[in-house]
This record gives C-alpha cells, structure tokens and sequence, in this order.
C-alpha cells in the first residue's frame, strides 16, 4: 500500500464526514437518549462533537524494518471469541462458556467455567473481567487461581471490557449504555447512555487515565470517567474497535478498511491508513500497529509513527481480537480453534516479558 493512497483515503473518509455532519448540528447530544430520533430537525452545535479533517502529511521515508511472523499455534477445544494479557499469562474466552488461562512460555492452558458465550476477557493484578454476551453477566476471576469471585448483573449484551485501578468499564450492545463496576466492591456504581452500538454490534471499549473510549453507531464517545460523563463524540465510519496508546486513540472503520488516528486533545481525527478487508481488532506493540482484518484472515502490521505498512501475517479464520504483552502478540481463531502467537521480527526468537530473568513483572488492549 503506497502512503499516498492512505492518504486520499483519509481524505474521502473526511470528506464523507463532513458531508453527514460529523461537526454539525443535525445530531445534537445523544449522550442522554437511546435512539437517534429525527434527523430532518434543526438543533443547536454540539459542544462535546470536535472533528477536523488531517492535513496531508509528507511521504514518510521508507520503513527498513521487517514485518513480524507467527511463531506459534496455540490449539483449544472449542472456537475462541476474544483474548487478552495480564497478570503473567494470555486468556481467551471460549464459545463453550469457558476462560483458558495460557502460560506465555510454555504454552499449557488451564480453564475456568464462566457464563454463556463470554466475548471479551480484560485482566488487572488482581483478576480477569470477562463480559457474558448470552446471561447479561460479567465474571471476576482470580488472576492466579482462576476460581470465579464474582458474578455481577450487567446490561443486555455485554460485548467488551477494559478495566483501570479504580474502575471496570462494560460495553453494553442493546441497551445503548456502558456500566461502570467499582473493582473493591464489585457493584455497578453508574451508567452512561452512549447511543446505538455500532451496525454490526459488538461495541468495544479502551480506558485510559483521564478518558474512557468506546465505539457506538458511526462515532467514537469519550467519557469523562470524573463525572461519568459523555466529554466528546468524534465520527469515524463503522468504529469496530478502540485502542489507546502511543499519545493517540486508534480506531478500526470495518466497511471502510482502514484504521484512524485521533489526537485526545483535540478530539480530532489526524490521521488515517489502508489497512485489509473488515477490520475488527487493533493493538499497539513494540511502536506497531497489529490490525486484525476478518475477512482476509490476516493481521496488518504498520508503523505507529508513520502507518507504513510492513507487512499481512496470515492467521485463522474468525479471527476478530487481537492483545499484546510478553513479548508476542496474540490473536484468536475461532475457525481453526487456536490462539496464535506473532512476533515483530527480531534476533533471538521468543522472549516472553513475563519470562524473562529478573523481570519484576508486566497491555494488551
């Protein structure tokens, strides 16, 4: 992909936002209403809505690095719906209402029973949050032990988690929300109406800091997890996952094959790339972008700093999640029953981080 076809893409991508109002003032605030109501009635700006078309950037010089592999194919006993890492170890949610809990060095797995169809997995010192899309659930795990600590009530369809010292944060599908759970207490603490998920369903969530992000109906929403509050809406075309990191919030557009970059100061889209068909999932690793396309089954890997594209990894088919952390990047397959490892290219083969001599410690998404 040349640089400058990133570019005109980016370019067509504003310019469609611009022609549907992405600063305007047709879709007022819908942080405190659950449908999109009439579109044809005038309202005022809306002041939490900031977003500006990039300036074109210079071609960036050529990348000499080498794009990353797969060094290893992890085989499950039933089809994975979503992965993530922390505490030491990788954990993919299964379809047969299971958690697999994955040693980064050896590879052995050990398994935990959690509620029906658990779609995402996010992982703090103390434990795992898996969101329960079939019961309306959310799990607590013990990091090391696996035992379940927890079963909280959530929302209709909870389809993603992210989770900060002081908060879980849960992607609610059909009643248009995300819930706030308070870790020490395990109760849900508020709740923030957001707008429609997106088309295809399966709103995502990232939290930071100072903001929470998560996917709805054709825009990303910052939440201001101070006031539990909607703080911005900034248009991206059919968001299918969200991601912090490297001073920027990353999002996946599925039908639009491509991935944007915004600027959290300014809530504005500064950047976009070409990335391959139906984006579904992004980590950051190593200064890389590791982009899931689920219909190519293949993972693209760009330069954050400049979104040049080293290279497509095959991977399984069904694969819609991707984490990062000791050492790898990890992505899930649900059609050939694995987890699969990648690396960035590198001497020395496989580290893993939580393996190394020393090594006090360990995100993945």
């Amino acid at each position: 992909m040349s640089w400058a076809r990133s570019t005109v893409l980016c370019a067509a991508l504003m310019a469609a936002a611009a022609l549907t109002g992405c600063g305007g003032d047709d879709r007022g605030d819908r942080g405190d209403r659950g449908d999109r109501g009439d579109r044809g009635a005038s309202r005022p700006p809306d002041p939490t809505r900031a977003v500006a078309a990039p300036e074109r950037a210079p071609a960036p010089p050529r990348s000499k690095q080498r794009a990353g592999s797969v060094t290893a194919t992890i085989p499950l006993p039933a089809g994975p719906t979503g992965v993530g890492f922390g505490a030491g170890a990788v954990w993919a949610t299964r379809a047969d209402a299971t958690v697999a809990r994955i040693d980064p060095r050896t590879l052995r797995q050990r398994t935990s029973s959690v509620g029906r169809f658990p779609l995402r997995v996010a992982i703090d010192g103390d434990g795992a949050w898996v969101a329960n899309a079939e019961n309306d659930t959310v799990s607590r795990l013990h990091a090391r032990t696996r035992r379940v600590l927890e079963t909280i009530e959530a929302g209709d369809r909870p389809s993603g988690v992210a989770v900060t010292p002081d908060a879980v944060w849960v992607a609610i599908d059909r009643d248009e929300t995300l819930e706030r759970i308070d870790p020490r207490t395990a109760r849900t603490v508020a709740t923030v109406r957001i707008g429609p998920a997106p088309t295809g369903g399966g709103r995502q969530v990232a939290a930071g800091a100072d903001a929470v992000w998560t996917t709805a109906r054709d825009e990303v929403v910052r939440i201001d997890p101070a006031r539990n509050a909607v703080a911005a809406r900034v248009l991206v075309p059919d968001p299918s996952d969200v991601v912090i990191g490297d001073g920027a919030v990353w999002v996946t557009s599925a039908s639009e094959n491509a991935i944007s970059r915004i600027d959290p100061s300014s809530t504005t889209v500064v950047a976009c790339f070409q990335v391959g068909r139906n984006p579904s999932a992004v980590a950051l690793h190593g200064g890389f972008l590791w982009v899931v396309n689920n219909v190519d089954a293949t993972v693209s890997q760009l330069d954050a700093a400049t979104g040049e594209l080293l290279g497509e990894i095959p991977v399984g088919a069904g694969s819609y999640d991707v984490a990062a952390g000791g050492g790898a990047v990890w992505v899930q397959s649900f059609g050939a029953r694995a987890v699969i490892r990648m690396e960035p290219a590198r001497a020395g083969g496989f580290r893993p981080e939580s393996a190394a001599p020393a090594a006090g410690r360990h995100r993945g998404r």
